[in-house]
């Protein structure tokens, strides 16, 4: 990438930081890279939290795109976040529910999923279960994303890489992580990117 677009994609993680997103953004800056010149017309975020990748996802999609937050405690004012010509819904819901997941198959009305982001429950069980509830709707080609695929040295429960160990065994992947590793409570993060239908390497 040109150093112009590569400062451009570290200003946009920065301000991602900056209202709220909770991932680091030197990792964000190059997921940025890879996403920017994709189609993304309909994004699934499950975990919002703050709502700084609710933002990020906005700036990336297309100017029509369709936004979906699904998350426990989503915010109404994210809403504001998308475009004058985004579609912004906010699912305060499990997203291991049933009927979250026709709730949202309702609102897609029969659109495939471009970015299905996983960063919700980061138990093995629960990165499980929204993978194998939700990546169905994300067509061949389209991407699977998940976050901290490190272990965090500090949360016994988070066992995301153990899952992502095992998924991306049958697809093509990539991975992004700070190179500089970081050792004890620094020790976390990293995104994995699935592209569904593709096979492993």
């Amino acid at each position: 990438m040109d150093p112009a677009g590569a400062r451009a994609d570290y200003r946009l993680a920065k301000q991602a930081r900056a209202l709220g997103a909770m991932q680091k953004w030197r990792e964000l800056a190059p997921l940025i890279g890879m996403l920017r010149n994709r189609r993304l017309a309909t994004v699934v975020e499950i975990g919002t939290a703050r709502g700084g990748t609710l933002w990020l996802w906005c700036r990336l999609a297309d100017p029509h795109a369709l936004i979906v937050s699904i998350d426990l405690d989503t915010e109404a004012a994210l809403r504001a976040y998308g475009g004058p010509q985004q579609i912004v819904r906010l699912l305060s819901r499990d997203s291991h529910s049933a009927a979250t997941r026709q709730s949202l198959v309702d609102i897609l009305e029969r659109r495939s999923i471009d970015l299905l982001v996983i960063d919700g429950d980061h138990t093995y069980e629960g990165v499980k279960q929204d993978f194998e509830m939700y990546s169905p709707l994300v067509p061949d080609g389209g991407l699977v994303l998940f976050h901290d695929i490190v272990r965090p040295a500090h949360l016994e429960s988070c066992r995301v890489d153990v899952f992502w160990g095992e998924i991306k065994q049958h697809h093509r992947y990539y991975e992004i992580k700070e190179r500089s590793g970081g050792r004890g409570s620094e020790q976390w993060g990293g995104f994995g990117v699935l592209v569904q239908g593709s096979p492993g390497r």
